[in-house]
């Protein structure tokens, strides 16, 4: 016994031996491993049962000793996320396009909102004309799915410091004429 009065033999590290499974084990085999541990109840929900495979998934990538194997596996994990967010905002995208009233302005307007439209060398005032309204109308559509869809604003469009500076000298400029 020790000065804690614990027997020293009892300590992991007294018979510590190198796991061989830890040599041969593939991120696969840690992943089945804990699928086959996992004892909770699997939620009902899609975003929960993709947070229990995700957790499950971390774990077995932080047990892994294999780096190459956790290389892999984090990239195709990465991948595999990205692919699915590419996915969803397709899917989101063209749900907008096809749910629209007006489904080939709405199509141009995401066009704009990604520049396509500039480097085709269609301006604003082109789209404008081709659906019958107003420069301003479009732009401020534009402006709105710019922000719904958090871009910046594409070149052919005034930057919000512009456009800003314009509101306000046009709220002086109709103040001064009601005096």
């Amino acid at each position: 016994m020790d000065e804690k009065g614990i027997d020293p033999s009892l300590l992991p590290s007294a018979s510590y031996r190198d796991d061989p499974s830890e040599k041969i084990d593939t991120i696969e085999d840690l992943i089945r491993e804990r699928i086959y541990a996992f004892n909770d109840e699997l939620p009902t929900t899609l975003v929960g049962f993709r947070m229990v495979v995700e957790k499950i998934y971390l774990s077995a990538i932080s047990q892994s000793t294999n780096h190459t194997s956790v290389e892999k596996a984090l990239t195709q994990y990465v991948e595999s996320s990205l692919s699915e967010r590419v996915w969803e905002a397709i899917s989101q995208v063209l749900g907008n396009i096809v749910d629209s009233s007006n489904p080939r302005k709405t199509a141009d307007l995401y066009a704009c909102a990604t520049g396509l439209r500039l480097r085709q060398g269609i301006t604003l005032t082109d789209l404008a004309k081709k659906y019958g309204i107003s420069k301003q109308a479009l732009d401020k559509q534009l402006v709105q799915l710019c922000e719904k869809l958090d871009l910046p604003p594409p070149r052919l469009m005034k930057s919000q410091l512009s456009r800003e500076s314009y509101r306000l000298a046009n709220h002086r400029k109709i103040k001064d004429e009601k005096k």
